[in-house]
């Protein structure tokens, strides 16, 4: 960004014209023109209502969840998803979702995920709609279904979502192999090493 164009953009926002205002977040969130510099996102982040604009939060989410340009903090972390959950995204209703589901930055709570989860999911967020297949495929937070992961790893699958469909061959597989009488995995669907 050129000094002069900076120069009013800095001032507006000093003067508490709120777009000017994310202009600036996103400015130094991403290094538009100036050096990026996360710390100076979030002091104008913080300075917003919480109802506007939830992407920039979504995207301070991830850096303090990754620990990259800022030292990895999960309670920051979970404060900024939470605050792009409440707001309806649902890239942050799933990424404050499978903060629940691991116990990372909230306490573990695998019913409260599923809850994110399926807000996500409502707004055909492909990710949201795979966590919550994981979910029902191994009675995380929710009943174990196999029928209901398959039909959520299907919505996945059809967003191009690629681990969906890993998953349901793998549904495919330990299904028929059960039917043979083969012996099943001990280790749960879906579920990290």
């Amino acid at each position: 960004m050129q000094a002069k164009p900076f120069k009013w953009l800095r001032k507006a926002a000093d003067q508490g014209f709120v777009p000017a205002q994310l202009s600036l977040v996103l400015t130094y969130q991403n290094g538009r023109g100036v050096p990026k510099d996360q710390q100076e996102a979030i002091k104008w982040l913080r300075r917003q209502p919480r109802a506007v604009m939830p992407s920039p939060r979504l995207g301070l989410g991830a850096v303090c969840f990754i620990g990259r340009d800022l030292p990895r903090d999960l309670a920051e972390s979970a404060k900024w998803y939470r605050r792009a959950a409440e707001a309806g995204h649902a890239a942050g209703q799933s990424g404050y979702a499978y903060l629940f589901l691991d116990g990372q930055g909230v306490g573990k709570n695998p019913v409260e995920a599923v809850q994110w989860f399926r807000k996500a999911a409502a707004q055909k967020d492909a990710s949201g709609e795979y966590w919550l297949g994981i979910c029902h495929a191994n009675g995380l937070g929710t009943d174990k279904d196999l029928e209901e992961a398959r039909k959520w790893f299907q919505l996945a699958a059809r967003q191009d979502y690629p681990d969906a469909r890993y998953r349901l061959r793998l549904l495919f597989f330990q299904k028929h192999s059960i039917l043979n009488g083969a012996t099943s995995s001990s280790r749960p669907l879906g579920v990290p090493c």
